[in-house]
């Protein structure tokens, strides 16, 4: 049975696949079966969208990005939106790199937003990696970069340079 989450029903159904892209969704799909159509039985099954969490902090799990991956797809969620801050603040875009690298290997999808700034401390750390303007120019040209991520309305409303510099780009940039 499909579950359509844009018409709130739940009916029987085919769903026809090819490599990763849902090909055909109807009562009949047939003519999507060929010599090499791998077919699975979902008889009794409820077959529905993956879940999005539109706004975790992962990495406050405590849990690795693999290890969170296996704890959450487990239960439907296909994919997050971070902005996965605090490995930035502790290991600056060395160790973002390297949470990149991870997140190639699990099977969850991170959307990730830069964050408009890290730490998100006033007056400004001398211990954290301090997330700028300047590093907004470099990392929302990366195609891991969806756009900003939280920005806090005290930021916005007291004329942060690196805040509202990180808005500006993104604009610019094409990204929300």
């Amino acid at each position: 049975k499909l579950v359509n989450v844009m018409t709130s029903e739940i009916y029987p159904a085919d769903v026809a696949v090819y490599g990763d892209t849902i090909v055909a969704v109807d009562q009949d799909v047939s003519m999507h079966i060929g010599p090499e159509t791998q077919v699975i039985e979902a008889e009794g099954k409820y077959l529905a969208p993956g879940l999005i969490d539109g706004h975790i902090h992962s990495e406050c799990s405590k849990l690795s990005n693999t290890g969170f991956a296996k704890a959450v797809v487990l239960c439907g969620t296909t994919s997050i939106v971070s902005g996965l801050d605090e490995y930035i603040s502790v290991g600056g875009l060395e160790a973002l790199k390297e949470v990149f690298e991870e997140i190639k290997g699990v099977p969850l999808r991170v959307f990730w937003g830069a964050p408009y700034r890290t730490p998100y401390t006033v007056p400004q750390s001398t211990v954290a990696f301090n997330f700028t303007k300047e590093v907004h120019a470099q990392v929302q040209q990366w195609p891991e970069c969806y756009g900003v991520w939280e920005t806090v309305r005290e930021f916005v409303n007291e004329c942060d340079d690196d805040t509202l510099g990180a808005i500006a780009l993104a604009s610019k940039n094409r990204l929300p």
